[in-house]
């Protein structure tokens, strides 16, 4: 299963992708410049646009195959 890990940068963010690929192999992490914990509500733009492109890319990856 596909995860996508945000982190912001002020804070996990270096981190988020490290520690997700402990649990999952298939991990796209996204640290969020400009952003400490509140990603959504920091940087709701970025949030929107990484999220969208993400699960843009899942779809036509699954419609592959």
């Amino acid at each position: 299963m596909p995860v996508l890990a945000f982190g912001g940068e002020a804070t996990f963010g270096p981190m988020i992708g490290a520690v997700m690929r402990c649990v999952a192999d298939n991990v796209e992490d996204v640290i969020i410049p400009d952003c400490g914990h509140w990603i959504t509500e920091e940087q709701p733009q970025a949030t929107t646009t990484w999220s969208s492109t993400s699960c843009t890319a899942i779809r036509e990856l699954d419609s592959v195959t």
